[in-house]
């Protein structure tokens, strides 16, 4: 009895915890979703334009059309994915039957997003509990991904980042559950869902698309041995066939339109890049054309030089950590000092052999196939850098945190590990260990939380409170 009281007890616990958890994650999205002026978040207007134009002619723009275009660059973001955008314009066409407000019209379409973010951290929960099984790790799990300062701006205002963020938490939580439960139906469902949702937002995120399929693959392969002959592996084509098929129509139908759409409307071009290249020729004025565009490539340095003679990676990893409006809004220097030590203190964890830990994580997982989908989380960290930087070098010098955005769960995922082996270490080897373990954990927690709030009310908030706030446009009108 008095352990069903236990359970009850920390069952009602935890819910409690879970509704706080997203309560102050919706709304600390909120108040930057509230006060930022208009416009001011990386390229809002040009990208709102999509959705205004849906909003306004119910239909989608074509990537040329001219109430899209980016005066000067040229080109739109109607050429690539806009799912969020649809979204976005179909809420605010709801809206527009009741008011003209332009202000009110934009905050519905940023409330989008804010909803996308809080989902995400849904999925982030649900991911943690399948990685740990320690509460506290699934804790630090969470809040690490969740509450990053950039992470929550990142879904404040107008962009497709938002969702591409919700689809690669979604993906690598179907991920380790077809891992554990051999790729039931609701798993692949879940699956299509997340690749439906990233192939519809953000290109630089399609490498965790490219991930769950070789994990897919690799979860088929079966080890056979027979007798005293030597152990070999087969391929189950059947379950692979069945299940794969299941898959892909789910996601060719969600999809397909969009890059059949593509491909009728740009001569073939389904992607719509080189459609967009096109076009940013054709309509930016002379000094923005591609053609003549100057970049670190084309004026002969090498890719050395944008890491040795370039503020690169420092302002890469400054607007990783917290830096928002038009990259001129920041946090307390000791937070990113702060954080740096525990990138770099986490990382060093992992070093510590696994034979002297004892640490679970992944519970049920083969030791090869937690090895495989580990190699795949870095593969993807890889992938996702390595576009960054290349913009950057190739087409446009800018070093914003938000393109590496898509692997902030990955990267989580193993500092975290990192968390959890020191954890093992300490409680097996060293006196009070298990004490001294959990301070750390608290501590650790403890800083997350404290340098969200410190960037939210010391920095964040009183820099808004001295701009001419666009909500008392939107609260006049309706006065």
């Amino acid at each position: 009895m008095n352990i069903k009281k236990l359970t009850t007890y920390s069952r009602t616990h935890e819910k409690v915890l879970e509704s706080l958890f997203y309560f102050f994650t919706f709304a600390a999205i909120a108040v930057f979703a509230l006060l930022q002026p208009f416009g001011e978040p990386p390229d809002e207007i040009n990208r709102y334009k999509v959705a205004q134009y849906i909003c306004i002619h119910g239909k989608l723009p074509v990537g040329a059309d001219p109430e899209v275009l980016i005066g000067g660059y040229g080109a739109s973001y109607a050429f690539q994915p806009i799912l969020s955008y649809i979204i976005m314009g179909w809420v605010m066409r709801f809206f527009f039957q009741f008011t003209y407000n332009s202000y009110l019209l934009a905050y519905s379409a940023r409330f989008v997003n804010v909803i996308i973010g809080v989902c995400m951290a849904f999925f982030v929960r649900k991911i943690s509990k399948e990685v740990f099984d320690k509460p506290s790790m699934q804790w630090l799990f969470s809040l690490l991904v969740v509450f990053l300062p950039q992470n929550l701006f990142l879904h404040s205002y107008v962009n497709t980042d938002s969702m591409a963020a919700l689809a690669t938490a979604i993906i690598i939580y179907a991920c380790i559950r077809g891992c554990k439960d051999c790729w039931s139906t609701r798993t692949c469902i879940t699956l299509s869902l997340g690749i439906i949702l990233c192939a519809l937002s953000y290109y630089n995120a399609y490498s965790i698309i490219l991930c769950s399929i070789l994990l897919f693959f690799f979860c088929f392969i079966k080890k056979e041995s027979r007798g005293n002959a030597k152990a070999h592996y087969s391929l189950q084509w059947k379950p692979l066939l069945q299940k794969g098929f299941f898959i892909s129509v789910i996601v060719l139908i969600g999809i397909g339109w969009w890059f059949i759409r593509n491909a009728v409307l740009y001569d073939g071009d389904f992607i719509g890049m080189t459609a967009r290249m096109k076009c940013a020729v054709e309509t930016s004025i002379p000094s923005y054309s591609p053609d003549v565009k100057e970049t670190l490539q084309s004026t002969g340095h090498s890719l050395a030089y944008l890491f040795r003679e370039t503020l690169f990676l420092h302002t890469l990893y400054e607007s990783f950590i917290a830096t928002f409006g038009t990259m001129n809004v920041f946090t307390y220097p000791f937070i990113y000092t702060a954080y740096r030590v525990v990138f770099v203190g986490c990382l060093l964890c992992l070093s510590i052999p696994a034979k002297q830990t004892g640490t679970t994580y992944l519970k049920n997982f083969s030791k090869s196939t937690k090895t495989f989908f580990n190699l795949l989380m870095l593969l993807d960290m890889i992938i996702v850098a390595s576009l960054c930087v290349w913009y950057s070098y190739s087409w446009d010098y800018q070093p914003q945190g938000r393109y590496v955005l898509p692997l902030l769960i990955p990267l989580m995922y193993f500092l975290s590990i990192g968390i959890a082996k020191l954890d093992g270490f300490l409680c097996l080897h060293v006196v009070n260990g298990r004490t001294i373990s959990y301070i750390i954990q608290t501590i650790l927690i403890t800083f997350v939380i404290l340098a969200l709030a410190a960037t939210m009310l010391g920095a964040v908030i009183p820099y808004y409170q001295s701009v001419p706030n666009w909500l008392n446009g939107a609260i006049e009108s309706l006065t």
